[in-house]
Protein backbone atom coordinates (compact mmCIF):
# COMPACT_ATOMS: atom_id res chain seq x y z
CA UNK A 1 0.00 0.00 0.00
CA UNK A 2 3.09 2.34 0.70
CA UNK A 3 3.88 2.26 -2.65
CA UNK A 4 0.59 3.80 -3.81
CA UNK A 5 0.74 6.04 -1.47
CA UNK A 6 4.28 7.30 -0.89
CA UNK A 7 3.87 10.31 -2.70
CA UNK A 8 1.01 11.89 -0.74
CA UNK A 9 1.41 15.04 0.68
CA UNK A 10 0.46 16.17 4.02
CA UNK A 11 -2.34 18.85 3.01
CA UNK A 12 -3.39 16.16 0.77
CA UNK A 13 -4.08 13.87 3.71
CA UNK A 14 -6.07 16.14 5.29
CA UNK A 15 -7.94 17.70 2.42
CA UNK A 16 -8.89 13.93 1.95
CA UNK A 17 -10.09 13.07 4.85
CA UNK A 18 -12.53 16.57 5.24
CA UNK A 19 -13.96 16.03 2.16
CA UNK A 20 -14.34 12.04 2.33
CA UNK A 21 -16.31 13.49 5.95
CA UNK A 22 -18.67 15.37 4.05
CA UNK A 23 -19.80 11.67 2.45
CA UNK A 24 -21.29 10.58 5.48
CA UNK A 25 -23.82 13.49 6.02
CA UNK A 26 -26.92 10.35 4.73
CA UNK A 27 -25.57 8.48 7.65
CA UNK A 28 -25.72 11.35 10.16
CA UNK A 29 -29.44 10.11 11.35
CA UNK A 30 -29.37 6.43 11.60
CA UNK A 31 -33.00 6.11 12.49
CA UNK A 32 -34.33 8.40 9.85
CA UNK A 33 -36.65 6.30 8.07
CA UNK A 34 -39.90 7.57 7.59
CA UNK A 35 -38.53 10.77 9.86
CA UNK A 36 -37.85 12.90 6.71
CA UNK A 37 -38.90 15.94 8.24
CA UNK A 38 -37.57 15.41 11.61
CA UNK A 39 -35.55 18.64 11.57
CA UNK A 40 -33.11 16.91 13.99
CA UNK A 41 -31.32 15.57 11.32
CA UNK A 42 -30.72 18.24 9.94
CA UNK A 43 -29.24 20.26 12.86
CA UNK A 44 -27.06 16.95 12.81
CA UNK A 45 -25.95 17.74 9.67
CA UNK A 46 -25.50 21.08 10.09
CA UNK A 47 -22.90 20.89 13.28
CA UNK A 48 -21.03 18.15 11.35
CA UNK A 49 -20.57 20.64 8.50
CA UNK A 50 -19.53 23.42 10.91
CA UNK A 51 -16.87 21.42 12.81
CA UNK A 52 -15.05 20.15 9.56
CA UNK A 53 -16.05 23.60 7.88
CA UNK A 54 -13.74 25.16 10.37
CA UNK A 55 -11.03 22.62 10.26
CA UNK A 56 -10.82 23.21 6.27
CA UNK A 57 -11.22 27.00 6.75
CA UNK A 58 -7.81 26.16 8.92
CA UNK A 59 -6.51 24.08 6.77
CA UNK A 60 -6.98 26.34 3.83
CA UNK A 61 -5.44 29.26 5.34
CA UNK A 62 -2.08 27.87 6.57
CA UNK A 63 -1.25 26.17 3.13
CA UNK A 64 -2.57 29.30 0.73
CA UNK A 65 -0.55 31.81 2.91
CA UNK A 66 2.08 29.41 2.82
CA UNK A 67 1.93 29.56 -0.87
CA UNK A 68 1.58 33.31 -1.15
CA UNK A 69 4.42 33.41 0.98
CA UNK A 70 6.50 31.52 -1.61
CA UNK A 71 8.52 33.96 -3.33
CA UNK A 72 7.63 31.82 -6.93
CA UNK A 73 4.12 32.60 -6.35
CA UNK A 74 2.70 34.78 -9.05
CA UNK A 75 -1.49 35.59 -9.56
CA UNK A 76 -1.49 35.83 -13.19
CA UNK A 77 0.21 31.81 -13.19
CA UNK A 78 -2.30 31.39 -10.65
CA UNK A 79 -5.11 32.54 -12.53
CA UNK A 80 -3.95 30.94 -15.91
CA UNK A 81 -3.60 27.59 -14.00
CA UNK A 82 -6.47 27.30 -11.46
CA UNK A 83 -9.12 29.64 -12.76
CA UNK A 84 -12.20 27.83 -11.46
CA UNK A 85 -10.90 28.22 -8.35
CA UNK A 86 -10.52 32.02 -8.26
CA UNK A 87 -13.58 32.17 -10.14
CA UNK A 88 -15.53 30.64 -7.44
CA UNK A 89 -13.06 33.10 -5.15
CA UNK A 90 -14.56 36.15 -6.81
CA UNK A 91 -18.00 34.68 -6.54
CA UNK A 92 -17.65 34.63 -2.96
CA UNK A 93 -16.28 37.73 -2.42
CA UNK A 94 -19.14 39.13 -4.32
CA UNK A 95 -21.28 37.35 -2.31
CA UNK A 96 -19.47 39.13 0.83
CA UNK A 97 -19.82 42.51 -0.68
CA UNK A 98 -23.68 42.15 -1.86
CA UNK A 99 -23.92 41.01 2.21
CA UNK A 100 -22.43 44.22 3.62
CA UNK A 101 -24.73 46.36 1.20
CA UNK A 102 -27.90 44.12 2.25
CA UNK A 103 -26.61 45.26 5.86
CA UNK A 104 -26.13 48.90 4.81
CA UNK A 105 -29.81 48.92 3.42
CA UNK A 106 -31.40 47.49 6.54
CA UNK A 107 -32.31 43.95 7.08
CA UNK A 108 -34.46 41.61 9.74
CA UNK A 109 -31.97 38.87 9.32
CA UNK A 110 -29.08 38.97 12.39
CA UNK A 111 -25.14 38.83 12.14
CA UNK A 112 -25.25 35.23 13.15
CA UNK A 113 -28.11 34.21 10.89
CA UNK A 114 -26.40 36.18 7.91
CA UNK A 115 -23.17 34.58 8.58
CA UNK A 116 -23.92 30.93 9.81
CA UNK A 117 -27.85 30.29 7.88
CA UNK A 118 -31.40 30.70 8.98
CA UNK A 119 -33.38 28.19 11.21
CA UNK A 120 -35.00 27.40 8.37
CA UNK A 121 -32.26 27.65 5.57
CA UNK A 122 -28.80 26.94 7.17
CA UNK A 123 -26.78 28.58 4.81
CA UNK A 124 -24.60 31.80 5.40
CA UNK A 125 -21.83 32.98 4.55
CA UNK A 126 -19.88 30.82 6.53
CA UNK A 127 -21.17 28.00 4.52
CA UNK A 128 -20.54 28.91 1.30
CA UNK A 129 -17.59 29.65 1.95
CA UNK A 130 -17.15 25.93 2.69
CA UNK A 131 -18.66 25.02 -0.75
CA UNK A 132 -15.87 27.03 -2.15
CA UNK A 133 -13.06 25.70 0.06
CA UNK A 134 -14.34 22.15 -0.33
CA UNK A 135 -13.50 22.48 -4.29
CA UNK A 136 -10.40 24.51 -3.67
CA UNK A 137 -9.56 21.05 -1.31
CA UNK A 138 -10.53 18.70 -3.82
CA UNK A 139 -8.43 20.12 -6.77
CA UNK A 140 -5.15 19.68 -4.54
CA UNK A 141 -5.99 15.99 -4.70
CA UNK A 142 -3.50 15.10 -7.49
CA UNK A 143 -2.85 10.84 -6.52
CA UNK A 144 -4.95 9.14 -8.56
CA UNK A 145 -5.17 6.01 -6.31
CA UNK A 146 -6.27 8.70 -3.52
CA UNK A 147 -9.03 9.84 -5.93
CA UNK A 148 -10.47 6.98 -6.15
CA UNK A 149 -10.45 6.16 -2.76
CA UNK A 150 -12.45 9.36 -2.21
CA UNK A 151 -15.41 8.54 -4.85
CA UNK A 152 -15.50 4.41 -3.46
CA UNK A 153 -15.96 6.03 -0.11
CA UNK A 154 -18.36 8.02 -0.91
CA UNK A 155 -20.53 5.60 -3.34
CA UNK A 156 -20.46 2.94 -0.65
CA UNK A 157 -22.05 4.95 1.44
CA UNK A 158 -24.81 5.75 -1.47
CA UNK A 159 -24.99 1.88 -1.97
CA UNK A 160 -25.87 1.53 1.31
CA UNK A 161 -28.43 4.74 1.45
CA UNK A 162 -29.89 2.64 -1.93
CA UNK A 163 -30.26 -0.18 0.08
CA UNK A 164 -31.92 1.07 3.05
CA UNK A 165 -34.43 2.72 0.22
CA UNK A 166 -34.74 -0.28 -1.52
CA UNK A 167 -35.67 -2.54 1.36
CA UNK A 168 -37.72 0.52 3.00
CA UNK A 169 -40.73 0.03 -0.50
CA UNK A 170 -41.22 -3.28 0.28
CA UNK A 171 -43.08 -2.34 3.78
CA UNK A 172 -46.63 -1.93 4.11
CA UNK A 173 -46.63 1.42 5.17
CA UNK A 174 -45.19 2.36 1.93
CA UNK A 175 -46.43 5.22 -0.23
CA UNK A 176 -44.84 5.92 -3.41
CA UNK A 177 -42.26 8.89 -3.30
CA UNK A 178 -43.27 9.66 0.78
CA UNK A 179 -42.99 6.43 2.62
CA UNK A 180 -39.63 5.10 1.99
CA UNK A 181 -36.31 5.89 3.77
CA UNK A 182 -34.43 9.60 2.75
CA UNK A 183 -31.49 9.19 5.41
CA UNK A 184 -31.44 12.89 6.32
CA UNK A 185 -32.59 14.40 3.58
CA UNK A 186 -35.78 16.64 3.92
CA UNK A 187 -37.68 15.72 1.24
CA UNK A 188 -37.60 13.20 -2.28
CA UNK A 189 -36.59 16.30 -3.95
CA UNK A 190 -33.62 16.76 -1.93
CA UNK A 191 -32.59 13.04 -2.31
CA UNK A 192 -32.76 13.49 -6.18
CA UNK A 193 -30.08 15.33 -6.20
CA UNK A 194 -28.13 12.90 -4.46
CA UNK A 195 -29.36 10.25 -6.54
CA UNK A 196 -28.47 12.17 -9.92
CA UNK A 197 -25.60 12.64 -8.56
CA UNK A 198 -24.50 8.43 -7.53
CA UNK A 199 -26.25 8.03 -11.00
CA UNK A 200 -23.39 10.23 -13.15
CA UNK A 201 -20.58 8.84 -11.08
CA UNK A 202 -21.25 4.91 -11.24
CA UNK A 203 -22.28 5.31 -15.24
CA UNK A 204 -19.05 6.80 -15.95
CA UNK A 205 -17.31 3.91 -14.38
CA UNK A 206 -18.83 1.48 -16.45
CA UNK A 207 -18.56 3.43 -19.64
CA UNK A 208 -14.74 4.94 -18.98
CA UNK A 209 -13.06 3.36 -16.13
CA UNK A 210 -10.45 0.65 -16.04
CA UNK A 211 -9.27 -0.45 -13.05
CA UNK A 212 -5.88 -2.31 -13.92
CA UNK A 213 -4.11 -3.39 -17.19
CA UNK A 214 -3.97 -6.84 -15.61
CA UNK A 215 -5.16 -9.29 -18.60
CA UNK A 216 -5.50 -12.93 -18.76
CA UNK A 217 -5.01 -14.38 -22.51
CA UNK A 218 -7.66 -17.19 -23.00
CA UNK A 219 -6.87 -17.48 -26.78
CA UNK A 220 -4.25 -15.04 -29.59
CA UNK A 221 -7.29 -13.22 -30.30
CA UNK A 222 -9.01 -13.08 -27.15
CA UNK A 223 -8.13 -11.36 -23.48
CA UNK A 224 -10.03 -10.61 -20.28
CA UNK A 225 -9.14 -8.39 -18.02
CA UNK A 226 -10.68 -10.02 -14.34
CA UNK A 227 -10.28 -6.69 -12.40
CA UNK A 228 -12.31 -4.53 -14.46
CA UNK A 229 -14.87 -7.45 -15.32
CA UNK A 230 -14.87 -7.64 -11.60
CA UNK A 231 -15.62 -4.13 -10.48
CA UNK A 232 -17.99 -3.30 -13.49
CA UNK A 233 -20.55 -5.84 -12.98
CA UNK A 234 -20.38 -4.10 -9.16
CA UNK A 235 -20.94 -0.79 -10.61
CA UNK A 236 -23.95 -2.53 -12.78
CA UNK A 237 -25.90 -4.21 -10.40
CA UNK A 238 -25.43 -0.40 -8.22
CA UNK A 239 -26.59 1.36 -10.90
CA UNK A 240 -29.94 -0.69 -11.76
CA UNK A 241 -30.34 0.12 -7.92
CA UNK A 242 -29.59 3.75 -7.88
CA UNK A 243 -32.36 3.20 -11.30
CA UNK A 244 -34.89 1.91 -9.34
CA UNK A 245 -34.69 3.79 -6.06
CA UNK A 246 -34.96 6.88 -8.63
CA UNK A 247 -38.55 5.52 -9.16
CA UNK A 248 -39.17 5.66 -5.62
CA UNK A 249 -38.09 9.18 -5.11
CA UNK A 250 -39.93 10.31 -8.38
CA UNK A 251 -38.52 13.55 -8.58
CA UNK A 252 -38.75 15.02 -12.25
CA UNK A 253 -35.50 17.13 -11.89
CA UNK A 254 -33.03 13.63 -11.05
CA UNK A 255 -35.02 12.25 -14.23
CA UNK A 256 -33.49 15.23 -16.59
CA UNK A 257 -30.43 15.23 -14.50
CA UNK A 258 -29.94 11.63 -15.35
CA UNK A 259 -30.71 11.96 -19.16
CA UNK A 260 -28.10 14.98 -19.69
CA UNK A 261 -25.60 12.61 -17.99
CA UNK A 262 -26.40 10.00 -20.77
CA UNK A 263 -25.84 12.44 -23.49
CA UNK A 264 -22.36 13.81 -21.88
CA UNK A 265 -21.19 10.26 -21.16
CA UNK A 266 -21.85 9.87 -24.88
CA UNK A 267 -19.66 12.86 -25.44
CA UNK A 268 -17.03 11.96 -23.30
CA UNK A 269 -16.38 8.35 -25.18
CA UNK A 270 -16.07 10.03 -28.65
CA UNK A 271 -13.83 13.19 -26.91
CA UNK A 272 -11.43 10.79 -25.46
CA UNK A 273 -11.40 8.80 -28.48
CA UNK A 274 -10.70 5.15 -27.07
CA UNK A 275 -12.71 2.22 -27.24
CA UNK A 276 -15.45 3.84 -28.73
CA UNK A 277 -17.18 1.10 -29.91
CA UNK A 278 -17.26 -0.85 -26.61
CA UNK A 279 -18.53 2.43 -25.12
CA UNK A 280 -21.79 2.62 -26.81
CA UNK A 281 -22.48 -1.20 -27.15
CA UNK A 282 -22.09 -0.30 -22.73
CA UNK A 283 -24.46 2.85 -22.45
CA UNK A 284 -26.83 1.01 -24.58
CA UNK A 285 -27.01 -2.03 -22.37
CA UNK A 286 -27.26 0.82 -19.72
CA UNK A 287 -30.21 2.45 -21.19
CA UNK A 288 -32.26 -0.74 -22.10
CA UNK A 289 -31.40 -2.23 -18.91
CA UNK A 290 -32.46 1.50 -16.92
CA UNK A 291 -35.86 1.44 -18.86
CA UNK A 292 -36.61 -2.38 -17.72
CA UNK A 293 -36.09 -1.45 -14.36
CA UNK A 294 -38.50 1.72 -15.20
CA UNK A 295 -40.97 -0.67 -16.70
CA UNK A 296 -40.89 -2.88 -13.40
CA UNK A 297 -40.46 0.16 -11.03
CA UNK A 298 -43.75 1.18 -12.60
CA UNK A 299 -45.62 -1.73 -11.39
CA UNK A 300 -44.99 -1.05 -7.93
CA UNK A 301 -45.46 3.12 -8.33
CA UNK A 302 -47.76 4.68 -11.55
CA UNK A 303 -46.36 7.88 -10.65
CA UNK A 304 -42.94 7.73 -13.09
CA UNK A 305 -44.99 7.93 -16.47
CA UNK A 306 -47.14 10.80 -14.55
CA UNK A 307 -44.67 12.75 -13.61
CA UNK A 308 -42.86 12.97 -17.05
CA UNK A 309 -46.59 13.65 -18.15
CA UNK A 310 -47.01 16.54 -16.34
CA UNK A 311 -43.76 18.27 -17.21
CA UNK A 312 -44.89 18.30 -21.20
CA UNK A 313 -48.43 19.75 -19.90
CA UNK A 314 -46.83 22.73 -17.81
CA UNK A 315 -44.44 23.78 -20.76
CA UNK A 316 -47.52 23.63 -23.09
CA UNK A 317 -49.35 25.88 -20.31
CA UNK A 318 -45.83 28.35 -20.23
CA UNK A 319 -45.84 28.64 -23.46
CA UNK A 320 -49.56 29.18 -24.10
CA UNK A 321 -49.97 31.40 -21.19
CA UNK A 322 -52.58 29.26 -20.40
CA UNK A 323 -54.82 29.93 -16.84
CA UNK A 324 -52.87 27.85 -14.23
CA UNK A 325 -49.60 28.78 -15.29
CA UNK A 326 -48.19 29.68 -12.27
CA UNK A 327 -49.05 26.22 -10.83
CA UNK A 328 -46.09 25.17 -13.61
CA UNK A 329 -43.50 23.05 -12.17
CA UNK A 330 -45.40 22.36 -8.83
CA UNK A 331 -45.45 25.99 -8.47
CA UNK A 332 -41.84 26.83 -9.58
CA UNK A 333 -42.81 29.25 -12.62
CA UNK A 334 -44.64 31.46 -10.22
CA UNK A 335 -41.55 31.34 -8.50
CA UNK A 336 -39.02 32.00 -10.95
CA UNK A 337 -41.00 35.02 -12.24
CA UNK A 338 -41.15 36.63 -9.63
CA UNK A 339 -37.29 36.30 -8.67
CA UNK A 340 -36.98 37.38 -12.34
CA UNK A 341 -39.25 40.57 -11.10
CA UNK A 342 -36.33 40.68 -8.13
CA UNK A 343 -33.25 40.36 -10.21
CA UNK A 344 -34.04 43.11 -12.04
CA UNK A 345 -34.64 45.59 -8.88
CA UNK A 346 -31.36 44.70 -7.99
CA UNK A 347 -29.35 43.44 -10.93
CA UNK A 348 -25.62 44.26 -9.95
CA UNK A 349 -24.82 43.29 -6.86
CA UNK A 350 -28.43 41.69 -5.73
CA UNK A 351 -30.00 41.27 -2.68
CA UNK A 352 -27.50 39.64 -0.31
CA UNK A 353 -27.94 36.31 1.66
CA UNK A 354 -31.51 35.24 1.54
CA UNK A 355 -32.33 38.89 0.89
CA UNK A 356 -36.03 37.83 -1.11
CA UNK A 357 -37.05 35.03 1.07
CA UNK A 358 -39.50 37.42 2.95
CA UNK A 359 -40.70 38.70 -0.22
CA UNK A 360 -40.83 35.31 -1.43
CA UNK A 361 -42.78 33.59 1.48
CA UNK A 362 -45.03 36.20 1.49
CA UNK A 363 -46.14 36.82 -1.26
CA UNK A 364 -46.31 33.09 -2.94
CA UNK A 365 -45.81 31.10 0.41
CA UNK A 366 -42.03 29.22 -0.33
CA UNK A 367 -39.04 31.15 0.69
CA UNK A 368 -36.91 29.69 -2.11
CA UNK A 369 -36.42 30.23 -5.42
CA UNK A 370 -35.76 26.61 -6.38
CA UNK A 371 -33.17 27.23 -9.34
CA UNK A 372 -29.74 27.47 -7.53
CA UNK A 373 -28.77 29.60 -10.40
CA UNK A 374 -31.43 32.02 -10.12
CA UNK A 375 -31.21 32.02 -6.25
CA UNK A 376 -27.57 33.03 -6.45
CA UNK A 377 -28.78 35.52 -9.14
CA UNK A 378 -30.86 37.42 -6.94
CA UNK A 379 -28.62 37.18 -4.29
CA UNK A 380 -25.67 38.34 -5.09
CA UNK A 381 -26.05 39.90 -8.46
CA UNK A 382 -25.19 39.32 -12.19
CA UNK A 383 -21.17 39.69 -11.58
CA UNK A 384 -21.82 37.08 -9.24
CA UNK A 385 -23.23 34.71 -11.25
CA UNK A 386 -20.98 35.09 -13.97
CA UNK A 387 -18.30 34.03 -11.77
CA UNK A 388 -20.15 30.97 -10.43
CA UNK A 389 -21.40 29.84 -14.03
CA UNK A 390 -17.55 30.71 -15.58
CA UNK A 391 -16.35 28.92 -12.95
CA UNK A 392 -18.42 25.56 -13.25
CA UNK A 393 -17.73 25.83 -16.93
CA UNK A 394 -13.88 26.09 -16.86
CA UNK A 395 -13.62 22.64 -15.43
CA UNK A 396 -15.14 21.12 -18.04
CA UNK A 397 -13.39 23.23 -20.48
CA UNK A 398 -9.95 22.34 -19.18
CA UNK A 399 -11.26 18.50 -18.77
CA UNK A 400 -11.95 18.82 -22.96
CA UNK A 401 -8.43 20.26 -23.45
CA UNK A 402 -6.76 17.65 -21.31
CA UNK A 403 -9.09 15.03 -22.75
CA UNK A 404 -6.47 12.55 -23.36
CA UNK A 405 -4.91 12.47 -20.15
CA UNK A 406 -7.97 12.50 -18.35
CA UNK A 407 -9.14 9.79 -16.48
CA UNK A 408 -12.15 7.49 -15.61
CA UNK A 409 -12.35 8.36 -12.27
CA UNK A 410 -12.03 12.36 -13.16
CA UNK A 411 -14.67 11.38 -15.81
CA UNK A 412 -16.89 10.07 -12.97
CA UNK A 413 -16.78 12.99 -10.90
CA UNK A 414 -17.61 15.25 -14.12
CA UNK A 415 -20.83 13.32 -14.83
CA UNK A 416 -21.64 13.18 -11.23
CA UNK A 417 -21.41 16.61 -11.24
CA UNK A 418 -22.89 17.18 -13.95
CA UNK A 419 -26.13 15.67 -12.25
CA UNK A 420 -26.00 18.01 -9.83
CA UNK A 421 -25.84 21.02 -12.12
CA UNK A 422 -28.51 19.96 -14.50
CA UNK A 423 -30.85 19.33 -11.14
CA UNK A 424 -30.24 22.79 -9.64
CA UNK A 425 -32.40 24.19 -12.34
CA UNK A 426 -35.37 23.21 -10.32
CA UNK A 427 -33.82 22.85 -7.09
CA UNK A 428 -32.95 24.71 -4.09
CA UNK A 429 -28.95 24.63 -2.60
CA UNK A 430 -29.09 23.06 1.37
CA UNK A 431 -25.97 22.20 2.96
CA UNK A 432 -26.34 18.64 2.75
CA UNK A 433 -25.94 18.06 -0.83
CA UNK A 434 -24.36 21.15 -2.23
CA UNK A 435 -20.88 20.17 -1.10
CA UNK A 436 -21.18 17.50 -3.07
CA UNK A 437 -21.18 19.55 -6.38
CA UNK A 438 -17.85 21.40 -5.32
CA UNK A 439 -15.96 18.07 -4.47
CA UNK A 440 -16.48 16.19 -7.51
CA UNK A 441 -16.34 19.17 -9.66
CA UNK A 442 -12.97 20.17 -7.31
CA UNK A 443 -11.77 15.82 -8.15
CA UNK A 444 -12.53 16.11 -11.90
CA UNK A 445 -10.88 19.30 -12.55
CA UNK A 446 -7.17 19.46 -14.66
CA UNK A 447 -5.16 22.43 -14.07
CA UNK A 448 -4.77 24.45 -17.49
CA UNK A 449 -1.55 23.96 -18.52
CA UNK A 450 0.60 27.02 -18.33
CA UNK A 451 0.26 29.86 -20.71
Amino acid sequence: MNKYFKNVTFFEWVYAIVITAFSFFPLLIANAQHKKYEWDAIIATYDYDFFFGWIAVIAVALQFFGTVLDRKFSLKTYWQTRRPTCLFAIFYILAVFSTILQVMRGTTLTGKELFFGTDLRLEGLFTYLVYILLFYMATQIKTPILKRLILYIFLAVGLYVCIMSFAGSFKEEYVAGIGFDVGTFLNPNHYGYYLAVLFGCVFALIISDKLSDNKIEISPKLSVNPDNIMAKSIYFLFFILIVYVLTLADALGAYIACAAIVLFGVFALFARKGNIKKGLLAVLALIVCGCLVLVAAMQISTRVDLTITQLFKDIEMVLTKAPGAETAGTGRWVLWTETWDKILEKPFFGWGVEGITDYLGEKIGTVRTHNEYLQYWAFFGTFAIIAYLWGIISVYTNAYKNRKAITGIEIACLCGALGYAVNAFVGVSLLYSAPYFFILLGLSNISSPKK
